[in-house]
């Protein structure tokens, strides 16, 4: 069996109860991850047993699951004080491709690019503000501050021969 850690899954299983009734029944799904157990709740009814596994990653670092490949699975059923294990089985944790990206701050993001560019072109322009809206500073409604406004070119910066960028 395979699980995806990102996703829930449902287990069902046909049973057969003899000398007793469902009701007298509890039960939990366990599954053993990095030496640690993990149960969730069961529905039993006189036919069928569901386990329903919530993606697995909200409930175990993130981390752990990386470096876990399999894991080890069983079903634990409680009638009249005993213990019974109807079902157990080793199971694939897949993990699957995620791409997270974050966005830098510019300060960094411009430090970080003077490896890989250079600006070659630089231009000031002042702005009158009395041209611009601005409701919360007074002193731009005045018209009594000016306010410069940048464009920067950039252009690609050429790889030094035997280097790597």
């Amino acid at each position: 069996m395979e699980l995806k850690i990102n996703e829930s899954k449902i287990l069902e299983f046909n049973t057969v109860i003899e000398g007793g009734k469902a009701d007298d029944l509890s039960g939990t799904f366990r599954i053993v991850i990095d030496n640690v157990e993990y149960g969730f709740p069961i529905k039993l009814d006189d036919k069928k047993i569901q386990a329903k596994i919530p993606p697995l990653k909200d409930y175990v670092r993130e981390e752990n699951l990386r470096n876990v490949k399999n894991a080890f699975a069983r079903l634990d059923i409680v009638a009249k004080g005993k213990l019974f294990t109807p079902w157990k089985e080793d199971v694939s944790l897949e993990i699957p491709l995620e791409v997270k990206a974050e966005m830098t701050d510019m300060k960094g993001f411009l430090e970080e690019a003077d490896n890989f560019i250079k600006i070659s072109k630089v231009e000031e322009k002042a702005v009158k503000a009395s041209k611009i809206k601005v409701d919360e500073d007074e002193d731009l409604k005045k018209g009594s501050k000016k306010k410069s406004k940048f464009s920067i070119m950039l252009e690609e910066k050429k790889c030094p021969e035997g280097q790597k960028f």
